[in-house]
């Protein structure tokens, strides 16, 4: 069994590199060259080696193949589109991108991640930079998560279908998949559907509104004029309804996100680029909160009387974004030592959210609703430079160092947006520009035969989210307060430094990896009682402010060991830590977690068990609603048998989540919600 594609790491990459200068080296054979150094943390999800570890099937979710990336927690509003948290930075800090190209989530209250567009049976790759050196797709201070869509195969027919029924909600998955490619052209077809009902935690007691459904498709066109030459167009549409979210006083009844794209690329030199490509695109997300589905009754204490009304209340609240922009990229060999890459970039991104509140106040009848824009019309413009030198400076060791600059312009558009900036003492009537930078410094050296190192130095500035500049009295439910954004606030700067070690030979392989980051001008919410709140549940304002920095530390560790060649063993360890310049800890910082399997290869058979432990989180910050929270041990379990039939293969995939029924919830659940109780699948796919 091949495990050459874990653990594609930067050190992994650089000794490739490294052993390829030496003629007649005797490279290990489990190890696989690639051009890119810089990657920490790089799969190929079709690779049945990896998959198994990550999801069991095409029908799986995203979101639990992404809990199990080294480095990767989940912010969690409900059963459906959890926010990716990479060592602890979220939201802005961090770059998600779809094959390079920007997107933006058009929820006030970010209930839809980027990743919530994707499914895994359209991804070819995710590829996790972490820190500054996430700077390629934009500058960051907390890394990037970039994931790669699959490409139509030439002179190939292939055909996959497939569906997925779980216990614990009921739910339903059926999938389809076709490819059809002659000599230079080729056309590629996926699509889920979706449909869970509100599942029952450890304790049977059913989850209200987790329930969600969703039908998600991508086509690809590639056309290759030239052996070596090809452009490809890429059309997503995704459709998500009736989404419920417990965590939060409001639903979704509709989430709509497209995506369209035409990338050039070449596989010769021109105008002495190598890798050259480049890609146009454009994308748009609508997004409806509402809380039909909710009690909406409130007591509210009259101004007049000063007893208590009894007040029904409903809000609608959509979200608008449309992003367009184009990139180029590519490699300049300068000598046989130097390898010199850049990419251009530049992008316009137009957001609006609304929300109208609808009182019926029984003691005041006849009150007209109430009508805010808590995104005001806006446009930004970013434009971006990033370049990097690779430089072998002797059979053993390379330095690289990498510089990005992006200027950006921001202006709101509507006149009652500026109005209402404006009645809070910021006069809004200007374009805000800024220009972020972002550098790193690496070295990577091959201590012995199978042990690499590497360090590196780097700082960051990231710009501030839309929310964080121009949110209008936008609910948090964690900690009940409505947040009011701060046009002049400052962009956090990173300075971030980390060390990793890898050891990888044919039967074991282990990467270890800490890093600390210091950032100055945090990002923070902070209590401001000059303002009333506008919603009847907040509790009060706060504003976003800048702190004078704040810290945290990260480690991650891997490792495969495959004693025999039908056994394997795989654990992914994270750990992160974080304050405040006041000692305080930062909210939302994930426990120590650790992800262990154990995997049986037959000839047409598998099965895997595993476990899931979460230390408990007692490191909290109580103005921003955290709790404690207690540790959990789960148990997982799956097989699958697949039956060959000539060129066609069935699939056949079972298994049990939360074996022992646990009652537990994570850390980053906002309301301490229960997750699933003990949940059987089952799965059966056919592949031509």
């Amino acid at each position: 069994m091949k495990t050459s594609l874990f653990l594609l790491c930067p050190l992994i990459a650089f000794s490739n590199y490294l052993w390829a200068q030496q003629s007649g080296s005797d490279m290990p054979k489990d190890t696989v060259q690639i051009e890119e150094i810089t990657v920490t943390q790089n799969f190929i999800l079709n690779d049945e080696n990896m998959v198994k570890y990550y999801q069991s099937s095409h029908s799986s979710g995203i979101d639990k193949m992404n809990a199990r990336l080294g480095g990767v927690s989940l912010i969690s509003r409900g059963a459906y589109a959890r926010e990716p948290v990479l060592n602890g930075f979220s939201g802005g800090q961090i770059n998600v991108t779809i094959g390079g190209m920007k997107m933006f989530g058009a929820c006030t209250d970010k209930m839809d991640p980027i990743t919530s567009y994707i499914e895994p049976i359209n991804l070819k790759s995710v590829r996790l930079n972490q820190g500054t050196t996430g700077n390629k797709s934009g500058s960051t201070v907390g890394g990037a998560f970039d994931m790669e869509l699959q490409q139509p195969e030439k002179s190939a027919f292939n055909l996959e279908t497939g569906a997925r029924y779980e216990t614990v909600s009921t739910g339903k998955t059926g999938f389809l998949l076709l490819n059809y490619g002659q000599e230079q052209w080729a056309y590629r077809v996926s699509g889920v559907y979706k449909h869970f009902l509100p599942y029952a935690g450890g304790d049977g007691k059913t989850v209200p509104f987790t329930q969600y459904g969703k039908i998600n498709l991508l086509q690809s066109f590639l056309y290759s004029p030239a052996s070596r030459h090809r452009f490809i167009f890429d059309w997503l549409i995704d459709d998500a309804f009736d989404i419920g979210y417990p965590a939060l006083p409001m639903d979704v009844s509709r989430a709509k996100g497209r995506m369209y794209s035409l990338e050039f690329a070449s596989g010769k030199r021109m105008l002495n680029i190598s890798n050259l490509k480049a890609k146009v695109y454009c994308n748009s997300v609508f997004h409806l909160m509402d809380d039909s589905q909710r009690d909406s009754l409130y007591f509210v204490k009259s101004s007049k009387t000063g007893k208590l009304d009894s007040v029904y209340m409903k809000m609608d609240m959509p979200g608008w974004t449309r992003t367009s922009g184009a990139f180029a990229e590519g490699d300049i060999r300068w000598s046989e030592k130097n390898l010199f890459s850049f990419k251009l970039e530049s992008y316009s991104n137009w957001s609006k959210a609304e929300m109208t509140m609808f009182m019926n106040n029984l003691s005041n009848p006849g009150e007209p609703p109430m009508f805010a824009e808590t995104w005001p019309e806006n446009r930004r413009w970013v434009s971006g430079v990033f370049i990097k030198n690779d430089y072998v400076l002797s059979p053993k060791t390379m330095v690289s160092a990498d510089f990005r600059a992006d200027y950006s312009s921001s202006v709101i558009l509507s006149e009652q947006g500026r109005q209402q900036f404006n009645s809070l003492g910021y006069p809004v009537d200007r374009n805000f520009q800024k220009i972020v930078k972002s550098g790193n410094l690496m070295v990577a050296h091959s201590l012995q035969r199978f042990w690499q190192l590497k360090a590196g130095v780097g700082w960051g500035e990231r710009l501030p989210t839309l929310s964080e500049q121009f949110g209008f009295y936008l609910f948090n439910a964690l900690d009940g307060y409505d947040y009011l954004g701060n046009p002049h606030i400052k962009p956090e700067q990173s300075y971030s430094f980390f060390v990793h070690l890898n050891y990888s030979q044919a039967r074991f392989k282990f990467s270890a990896e800490a890093r600390y980051n210091h950032i100055n001008n945090y990002i923070l919410g902070l209590n401001d009682p000059g303002f009333e709140a506008l919603n009847l549940y907040a509790s009060g304002i706060k504003k976003y402010e800048n702190i004078d920095f704040a810290r945290l530390f990260s480690a991650n560790v891997q490792f495969l060991w495959e004693p025999f060649q039908w056994l394997e063993f795989f654990n992914v360890m994270k750990y992160n830590w974080g304050e405040t310049f006041a000692n305080r800890p930062l909210p939302l910082i994930p426990p120590l977690k650790n992800l262990f399997s154990v995997h049986v290869e037959g000839k047409n058979f598998n099965v895997q068990a595993e476990t899931e432990y979460s230390a408990p989180q007692n490191r909290i910050n109580k103005n921003f609603g955290e709790t404690e929270t207690p540790g959990f041990f789960l148990l997982h379990f799956k097989t699958g048998y697949k039956i060959k039939a000539g060129p066609s293969v069935i699939h056949l995939n079972a298994g049990i989540e939360n074996i022992l029924d646990k009652v537990y919830s994570e850390h980053l659940d906002w309301g301490n919600y229960n997750r699933p109780g003990r949940n059987f699948y089952l799965s059966v796919s056919y592949k031509h």
